[in-house]
């Protein structure tokens, strides 16, 4: 199921449609474009998301991700985005 809904611009009365990064259904590549150490094992990531679209989670949601480490082991973790 595809999702998109209007959203009002900061700047002016004109409506533009925002789209959801995020699909239920299947694993997205994001660029990272930054990278915060917070503690020994916590780090904040942030993500690159084109101009026109939303993350699209809704409250008390959370996020999977996963990763292939150096080509041999895939990891994934279940995380609520702050």
């Amino acid at each position: 199921m595809s999702l998109s809904w209007a959203a009002a611009s900061g700047t002016d009365e004109h409506l533009y449609v925002v789209q959801p990064a995020l699909n239920p259904k299947k694993f997205q590549e994001f660029e990272v474009t930054e990278r915060k150490q917070l503690t020994h094992n916590t780090a904040q990531l942030r993500f690159r998301l084109k101009p026109d679209q939303e993350l699209g989670l809704k409250t008390a949601s959370c996020l999977v991700a996963a990763a292939d480490i150096d080509g041999a082991e895939s990891v994934q973790l279940l995380t609520t985005p702050v």
